[in-house]
């Protein structure tokens, strides 16, 4: 997790986080400072100590620039350096190591010096936690051996733990949600993220130990990779900011529906948060929004903006522009989901809409699309009518609920609309059905479909993983048997 994820957390300290930064990082330099004094040759002979601080250090610059100039790091290395640190130092040099990255990188900076405390504490506290739990798997003695493997993979999932729990807190200090939903969802999220930085800080130990000679060439492989990703990122927020471009288009050509995509994506928003969806299921739905309207640029203006009646051939091409959006949203990979949702934005629960797709059978994404949508629309002058009030149009939502609208999604809205808790609108089993009716992304479950569905990505895979272990001392012969023998079958196949 990088060090400005939870910078950005803190942006508006509240007295409560004040006051949690301050135990947090009480708790942890006390400790630290109290052993160093109580235990002065702990850190004696710990010559990759300034070392590792420089790569986490450069780590974070790197993740900054890269913020400064508006892409997304998406790799922290200053991560890879506090996995590297615990393997080769000892706990308290790791401690000491990941916290003096925080110190010096957040120190130069005039704006994340009020985190240094809870920042320097959350990543220091978590490599010393997972500093000692791995000496007490593998001794004092390191030994890149095939035996070592659980014990560096306990090591990366101890940290992140402990860093997931941390700023967790920090999030239920700032009054965001009970602490273990909030931990839950920290760990899931950045399991990708983790796991390659944490296999990144083993290469580097390994690195490191074998020879400081190799430092020159690790540095400039992990800078790549950071780029890399960095650049991936940088791609699909410029595809979000091509389509959010071409549906500002859209809305600009009816004067009636001006900035209406906006202001739907803007309703969905309120809605995700009152219903307490986790962050990447809210930002997918509210992109759904955003871009829901994009097939409009197939329906002629004088159609979007016709007052009369409209003619059969007229009503045909106004139905089809859902059908159009999933087309434009589908060839592209983040935005496939989003499509689906798009496509079914103007279906109805009574399963009279557009296609005549039945209520149950519509995810529930689409039905709040469907609601969001319905209302602004409400709201919105029109040639042939004047806006409906905000409580004339929540009437609307509740008098149709059960017909138009999902019945749930309905009474929800209404809440959210009118400004009251869900809790006087819904039971608390209601709103629990409810949360768990949204699709949940699967998270990096792409790759091992992929693998399944090629044999010859599965065989290549069994293939490198039997070569492997012939070059690893001490790895069972069982294990070099078995994917020998994986490997086998999959060839013939």
């Amino acid at each position: 997790m990088p060090i400005t994820e939870f910078t950005a957390l803190v942006t508006a300290m509240s007295s409560s986080m004040r006051t949690y930064s301050f135990c947090v990082g009480g708790a942890f330099w006390i400790s630290l400072a109290t052993w160093l004094l109580v235990n002065p040759a702990s850190l004696s002979g710990a010559a990759l100590l300034a070392p590792l601080v420089a790569v986490a250090v450069a780590g974070e610059e790197l993740v900054m620039r890269r913020r400064g100039d508006g892409d997304s790091a998406a790799l922290s290395l200053s991560a890879v350096a506090h996995v590297a640190a615990a393997v080769l130092l000892v706990p308290v040099g790791a401690a000491l190591a990941a916290a003096l990255g925080v110190l010096i990188s957040d120190g130069l900076r005039r704006d994340g010096r009020q985190y240094l405390l809870v920042n320097s504490a959350m990543f220091g506290g978590a490599t010393w936690v997972a500093a000692v739990v791995y000496r007490s798997l593998v001794g004092t003695h390191l030994s890149w051996t095939f035996a070592a493997i659980p014990a560096l993979l306990v090591l990366i999932g101890v940290r992140y733990l402990v860093t997931s729990a941390v700023f967790a807190g920090g999030m239920a200090a700032m009054g965001t949600g009970p602490f273990v939903g909030l931990a839950w969802r920290a760990v899931v999220e950045e399991v990708p993220a983790t796991v390659g930085e944490g296999s990144l800080g083993v290469l580097v130990a390994y690195g490191f130990g074998a020879s400081p000679m190799l430092l020159p060439f690790l540095l400039p492989l992990l800078a790549a990779l950071f780029y890399a990703r960095a650049n991936l990122e940088r791609l699909r927020r410029e595809t979000q900011e091509a389509l959010q471009a071409m549906a500002d288009v859209i809305d600009a050509r009816d004067p009636s529906t001006t900035e209406h995509s906006e202001r739907v994506a803007e309703l969905v928003g309120r809605f995700v948060a009152a219903v307490d969806l986790p962050r990447r299921e809210s930002e997918r739905l509210v992109a759904a929004a955003r871009f829901h309207d994009l097939g409009k640029i197939a329906v002629d203006t004088r159609t979007l903006a016709a007052a009369e009646r409209l003619t059969e051939e007229e009503t045909a091409q106004i139905r089809m522009h859902p059908r159009v959006t999933a087309r434009l949203l589908r060839p592209f990979s983040f935005a496939r989901e989003i499509s689906e949702f798009a496509a079914l934005h103007h279906e109805r629960w009574d399963g009279t809409g557009y296609f005549g797709v039945a209520g149950p059978e519509v995810p529930i994404e689409a039905h709040v699309l469907v609601a969001a949508d319905s209302y602004d629309a409400m709201t919105s002058a029109r040639p042939y009518r004047p806006p409906l009030s905000r409580q004339e149009a929540v009437a609307e939502l509740l008098d149709k609920a059960g017909a138009q609208f999902h019945p749930t999604v309905a009474r929800a809205f209404a809440a959210v609309l009118l400004d009251e808790p869900l809790h006087e609108r819904l039971s608390e089993s209601e709103l629990a059905e409810l949360r768990k009716s949204f699709s949940r992304i699967r998270v990096a479950s792409a790759p091992a479909r992929n693998v399944i569905a090629d044999p010859r990505l599965a065989t290549m895979a069994a293939l490198v993983s039997t070569l492997v272990t012939f070059g690893i001392p001490g790895t069972p012969v069982g294990v070099r048997l078995a994917l020998t023998g994986l490997t086998c079958c999959l060839l013939c196949y």
